[in-house]
């Protein structure tokens, strides 16, 4: 948001960068604007079949290991992706896989690079910048 001026008792928004905003303040009105949201696209070069199935074999295995909280709101992450890869979002594949690695990304790409899902392991890393 840009700055703000009081004028006749009504403050003024003046907006800048950005902004989905037509109209602010009392009596403020709008009409015929479009209003366009980007997306951004995330570069995913992943087989999402073969990631799916993955997950669900590393899902597995977290399951039996997990023993700390972290481990368990990872796990959910992780079903998510799963869930995600399914419906081909790659976009929300990758969300769900950086959550789960900023909260126990070591035990996750240890237990991933441990059993061999290498493509699971591949877009865990990639989600979380490595």
């Amino acid at each position: 948001m840009g700055s703000e001026e009081k004028l006749n008792g009504d403050t003024n928004v003046n907006i800048s960068g950005n902004s989905q905003i037509g109209a602010i303040g009392s009596g403020a009105t709008v009409s015929n604007n479009t209003f366009t949201q980007e997306i951004k696209q995330t570069n995913f070069d992943i087989d999402l079949n073969a990631l799916t199935n993955e997950l669900d074999t590393l899902l597995e295995h977290l399951k039996k290991d997990a023993s700390e909280p972290e481990h368990y709101e990872a796990l959910a992450g992780i079903s998510k992706a799963k869930e995600a890869s399914a419906n081909g979002d790659s976009t929300k594949t990758m969300e769900n896989l950086k959550k789960a690695g900023k909260l126990a990304f070591n035990w996750v790409f240890d237990v991933a690079t441990k059993i061999g899902v290498s493509v699971a392991g591949k877009a865990i890393a990639k989600a979380n910048g490595l």
